[in-house]
């Protein structure tokens, strides 16, 4: 996955938004919380602050039974709006490096 893709073997720095995609990107498909800790690569308390945010935000839910988030439609709609400013943005630093 390209957002993953991006800080492997890296040493880039993540922003928010960075890792809010990778979450999302990580629970298209149902994930419990100790698993996305792991995936992401970030603390516990990282975790549970950003999983708070972006329930609030309505961007994941959580399937109690099955003791998972997932991403929502609206977290979905997140992703491909982020993946959109990605690739505006790699286009115009090609651009730029070609002048």
């Amino acid at each position: 996955m390209l957002i993953f893709d991006k800080f492997a073997n890296s040493k880039h720095h993540r922003s928010k938004l960075d890792i809010i995609a990778q979450i999302l990107t990580a629970a298209l498909e149902p994930k419990g919380k100790t698993k996305l800790m792991h995936i992401i690569m970030i603390s516990s308390q990282q975790v549970r602050e950003y999983l708070t945010e972006l329930l609030g935000k309505g961007l994941l839910s959580y399937d109690e039974v099955i003791r998972a988030f997932q991403t929502t439609t609206e977290g979905n709609e997140f992703l491909r709006l982020y993946d959109k400013i990605e690739r505006l943005g790699n286009d115009t630093e090609q651009e730029m490096n070609n002048t």
